[in-house]
């Protein structure tokens, strides 16, 4: 009889464990008119870690039926979704939670939700409809060009600092308008899910003011009058300091550590390298005597805390010299398993000693190219696609260096493409704007960004260097940028360091 008892109860939780399980299972249905159909493609990643290689997940439905299955973890509490169709995004980062049914209603311009949860699709559709409104960009005023100097006119001087404080008014005004459809929606949405989307919507607005003073700081050349370019660029800082920043104080931290905007944002907002970042962190700070991890460790606790460490980490890595240090540090002040996971991986992928990527890819003539057939040489990998103007910068800059050591057997260039059309890549290679003749150009067989290196390396920017001893292990994923003659002779040194 207790037999029977036993198996009973184990049948029942069984069932019953099955039952929540499907019921955490996430449907999206992407519906189009009449006959329609379009190859749809959807991304997600897991608990709002913004930027993350790691955590981002494609699916497709090669039946163009476009129904989705998503089997959220145990853990998971909000996942981020991007829909895609003929490689066009056209809704990016949609919250979604376990247990949603969604039906997507595509028609022309206009997207309508139905189904379990739908309410906060809606309600961010109309929201980023609201941004539409108003314009993004600022606008471009005019300068002369004499002699590679630019030659600011009194129209030019006078109204640049205007336009950017214009713009950043248009921007608070924007998001002043879609919190308004967020309240509207209020009642509709849990109060986690609303504190999320403002969070979000704050978080949004706070970049786009970064990057546009970001690009109005470092537009000027070096040949530039120093005086009015100091002017210009102190008064673009006085312009982000004295803004009137977002309330994000009314939402717990238990919702901004799931706020990918919010994230990005802090990360930003701490930034000590170069330009209008180190420019800003001077002003906060003249003496720069905390590291950005320190202050994260000050100033959050608990997940946000854990998670913005983390952020910082994964998306600046190619940036931080001691990157090794960086994430020791971390893994003793972070307890998030999530974020220790995230750290791991990189500890493992992208620091000194690492074993390297044994990649196997074509070079120009169709010959495969291995990670082992190199062994015993340094090489530098220059990661890069066509269009890139930094990676035509960077191949520039890389030129004379490739040329020191045209003749030594021991050094290798190798340039790592992901454009995803052949015949791109191939001109490319031939024109000579992104590599050199001295390098051994690869290319990534049409994956693009989704192939196995750059996930590997978690590759979020380009151009991207990475440094790989004779013994095929990673030297450094923070490679010296040759942008000057002093750099590029320290590149030189640290290659000749490793022979």
């Amino acid at each position: 009889m207790e037999k029977i008892i036993f198996f009973t109860i184990a049948f029942f939780c069984v069932i019953l464990s099955s039952a929540q399980n499907k019921s955490r299972t996430i449907y999206i249905d992407i519906i189009y008119p009449t006959m329609t159909k379009d190859t749809v493609m959807i991304e997600y990643q897991h608990n709002g870690m913004s930027l993350s290689a790691l955590e981002k997940v494609k699916i497709s439905d090669s039946l163009l039926n476009n129904h989705f299955e998503i089997n959220p973890e145990k853990d998971d509490k909000i996942f981020y979704l991007s829909f895609s169709g003929k490689k066009q995004y056209f809704l990016i980062n949609y919250l979604v939670e376990p247990g949603d049914s969604i039906q997507i209603f595509v028609e022309h311009a206009q997207i309508q939700f139905r189904g379990r949860g739908s309410e906060k699709y809606q309600c961010r559709y109309e929201m980023d409809n609201i941004n539409k409104v108003f314009p993004w960009q600022r606008t471009h005023l005019k300068y002369n060009v004499n002699k590679g100097e630019l030659i600011f006119d009194s129209l030019y001087y006078t109204n640049y600092i205007p336009d950017n404080k214009a713009f950043q008014k248009r921007q608070y005004s924007a998001a002043k308008c879609s919190e308004e459809v967020l309240k509207w929606y209020k009642d509709r949405l849990s109060v986690y899910v609303y504190n999320l989307l403002l969070a979000n919507l704050y978080g949004d607005v706070e970049n786009r003011i970064w990057n546009s003073l970001n690009i109005a700081f470092n537009s000027f050349v070096t040949n530039v009058d120093p005086i009015q370019k100091k002017e210009i660029q102190d008064s673009l800082v006085n312009i982000y300091l004295n803004r009137n920043v977002p309330n994000f104080s009314k939402i717990p931290d238990s919702v901004l550590a799931f706020s990918h905007t919010y994230l990005t944002y802090l990360c930003k907002g701490n930034l000590r390298k170069g330009g209008f970042a180190e420019a800003v962190s001077l002003r906060k700070d003249p003496s720069l005597k905390k590291t950005e991890l320190e202050l994260f460790s000050e100033n959050h606790q608990g997940i946000l805390r854990d998670k913005l460490i983390t952020q910082y980490l994964i998306t600046n890595f190619a940036e931080l010299p001691n990157i090794s240090n960086l994430i020791s540090y971390a893994m003793k002040n972070v307890s998030d398993p999530e974020s220790r996971k995230l750290l791991s991986s990189l500890n493992h992928t992208n620091t000194k000693g690492s074993k390297g990527f044994a990649f196997n890819l074509p070079d120009f003539y169709g010959n495969f190219r291995t990670l082992n057939e190199f062994r015993g040489k340094v090489i530098l990998l220059d990661f890069w696609f066509t269009g890139c103007s930094s990676c035509a910068i960077m191949a520039k800059n890389l030129k004379p260096v490739a040329e020191y050591f045209k003749n030594n057997k021991n050094v290798i260039f190798i340039s790592i493409s992901t454009d995803e059309r052949l015949s791109i890549w191939r001109k490319s290679v031939i024109q000579e704007i992104y590599t050199n003749k001295h390098s051994v150009d690869l290319f990534t067989e049409g994956k693009g960004i989704d192939h196995p290196i750059i996930k590997h390396y978690k590759i979020k920017g380009y151009p991207t260097l990475i440094m790989i001893g004779k013994d095929s292990k990673v030297i450094t994923t923070s490679v010296i940028k040759p942008y000057n003659e002093k750099d590029k002779n320290d590149l030189i040194k640290l290659i000749e360091k490793n022979l």
